[in-house]
């Protein structure tokens, strides 16, 4: 009989992080610095065409290790999976859940438990929907632009 032994990662991607002068070089590069985390907890919603698919990820404060307004410009993907016999896996392409763009980062301190990062991201579906030139309904004239 199969077990499930659920397993889950994820990866923030940002562009400016460091110190004052680490963030002028990155200013003018295209360094990329990427965090690995590990979420308390994760909700993943998977949508259809017309709405992006939505994670929220909630880490450990110092799971995130930076100030979470550095992180609202991150890339996001998280990767979800089923460990072997031994509890062994690795995030990888074939197990990458979800890619997208931090829309919310929060940070929360509660009384008595360890502050949170919460971070809420939406795919690349979004970028296409904010663009779209014209209405859901109707057919388009060429006088429109």
């Amino acid at each position: 009989m199969p077990i499930w032994r659920p397993r889950m990662a994820a990866t923030l991607t940002v562009p400016v992080l460091g110190t004052r002068e680490q963030r002028i070089r990155q200013e003018r590069s295209d360094e990329l610095v990427t965090l690995p985390v590990r979420p308390r907890s994760a909700r993943l919603i998977s949508n259809d065409h017309n709405h992006a698919d939505e994670v929220t990820l909630t880490l450990d404060w110092t799971e995130a290790g930076v100030d979470p307004r550095l992180l609202d410009d991150a890339v996001v993907a998280f990767y979800l999976g089923n460990a072997d016999d031994f509890g062994r896996w690795e995030p990888s392409e074939k197990n990458c859940r979800f890619m997208g763009l931090a829309r919310k980062v929060e940070a929360a301190r509660s009384c008595g438990e360890a502050a949170t990062v919460e971070i809420e991201a939406v795919d690349y579906t979004t970028l296409f929907l904010e663009a779209r030139p014209f209405g859901s309904s109707g057919i388009p004239e060429f006088k429109q632009t």
